[in-house]
């Protein structure tokens, strides 16, 4: 079973490039904000007791949970291990580039790194300046 962090997108939602059939990539913004100490209590005491259910809804729904923790811990783990000297540029794109180059150099065992720069939609806020233009 490969870990969901050995595909990471930094980012809020998982991208389609990152979804597979049977495999799919790991999404989060900043593993170092995702647990504040008592949900990670929380957490742990949750992993630690598997559902005695015969629901295999419940038992998916329980891995999930348990494997999407233990990789966002892990790569906690790894990003405490040194922060990088390097200014990159402001904004969420340098802030995402920051992560992943604090995650290599710190030797996270992840294998792809997923990020996007936004910016580029040249229809964005088309129809409304289309309908303006022909009134």
């Amino acid at each position: 079973c490969t870990p969901p962090h050995h595909a990471v997108e930094i980012a809020d939602n998982l991208s389609l490039a990152m979804k597979g059939n049977e495999v799919s990539g790991f999404a989060l913004r900043d593993p170092r904000i995702v647990c504040k100490k008592k949900d990670s209590e929380l957490l742990d005491s949750l992993a630690e007791h598997a559902p005695a259910t015969d629901h295999p809804q419940a038992a998916f729904l329980h891995k999930v949970m348990t494997t999407s923790f233990e990789s966002t811990r892990y790569l906690q783990e790894v990003l405490d291990v040194k922060r990088s000297p390097v200014i990159y540029p402001g904004g969420a794109f340098g802030n995402q580039l920051k992560t992943v180059a604090e995650l290599i150099v710190n030797g996270s065992n992840t294998r792809i790194y997923y990020v996007s720069l936004s910016g580029f939609d040249t229809h964005a806020g088309q129809k409304g300046a289309h309908n303006r233009q022909l009134q």
